[in-house]
């Protein structure tokens, strides 16, 4: 196994020509070590890996080459390669038993930990989605004036209109053990912190999760897995993570402006393990400070 392993990280991608018992093994080892995979479009193949996302499928000869010509391009090499850990995880046995672990756990548990919404500024529409939520031990932080009256809203006063002094703010006032925030242009659809919150509960190793979201066309705006975060101009939506964790990593930086949650989220990736969920949790109209993201890449 360990000199596998080694053969596995060094090589470009794995070409599995044909599919047996032990394959789905094989290629399982292969995400894990980082390294994209070609086979067999067959059900034992399919069950590991995606075509497009972490491996190539072929039928033919033809579609063969096809595969090994784009594997070929080191773009795409590297874009094949950032998720293939990630998605070995399901198949790492340790992994596994936290995780069943972590279903017992949620199914018997009759308290959930307190979740603190921030919500920078007020929106009628953004504050009933999220008062909405089936997520019972909930608080929600408004910062800023309000006309609201709702026990399950505290206010924070803040003058400024900076949004990431007016989340600093918000969460220096919040009690929660998880955490999230949703500004005016974003809305969460029912049941999103609930789903949120039990990924965090099912693996006490994940310090955020994150979910797609989709664009107010109802179009699917998918972030992808944590190793691409740098690459994306969309950051927020339906996201949670750990105060513990946040408590590490500081405060959201006032000088980044649009592209101070970006920011965050990629302090909090070298801090914990962050999870992408593939699902559409919420929906939002995105406005994309581009100055701002390339001083965070900077």
């Amino acid at each position: 196994p360990a000199e596998l392993a080694c053969w596995l990280r060094w090589a470009d991608a794995l070409l599995l020509p044909a599919v047996d018992e032990g394959s789905g093994h094989l290629l399982a080892c292969a995400l894990a070590s980082g390294t994209p995979c070609i086979a067999p479009r067959h059900p034992a193949s399919m069950e590991v890996i995606t075509d497009g996302w972490d491996g190539l499928f072929f039928g033919t000869s033809r579609s063969l080459q096809e595969a090994l010509r784009h594997i070929a391009d080191p773009t795409t090499q590297a874009r094949l390669a950032a998720p293939a850990r990630t998605d070995s995880e399901r198949f790492d046995q340790g992994a596994v038993r936290r995780r069943e672990a972590g279903i017992y756990r949620t199914l018997l548990q009759t308290d959930w930990p307190l979740l603190s919404v921030v919500l920078p500024f007020d929106d009628e529409y953004t504050r009933k989605c999220v008062l909405e939520q089936d997520y019972t031990n909930l608080e929600v932080i408004l910062v800023g004036e309000t006309s609201a009256s709702n026990p399950r809203l505290r206010r924070v006063p803040c003058n400024s209109d900076n949004l990431a002094v007016r989340l600093n703010a918000g969460f220096k006032e919040a009690k929660g053990e998880y955490l999230t925030w949703l500004d005016p242009s974003s809305h969460l659809d029912p049941g999103a912190l609930t789903a949120l919150a039990r990924e965090l509960e099912l693996d006490p190793e994940v310090g955020m999760v994150y979910a797609d979201g989709g664009a107010m066309t109802k179009d699917r705006c998918p972030i992808g897995p944590p190793e691409h975060l740098d690459e994306q101009a969309i950051a927020g939506g339906a996201f949670l993570y750990r105060a513990a964790v946040a408590a590490q990593v500081g405060n959201y930086d006032p000088d980044l402006a649009g592209a101070a949650c970006l920011e965050y989220w990629l302090r909090l990736r070298k801090q914990t393990t962050l999870r992408h969920l593939p699902r559409t949790l919420c929906s939002w109209s995105i406005a994309i400070d581009g100055n701002a993201r390339l001083r965070v890449l900077e």
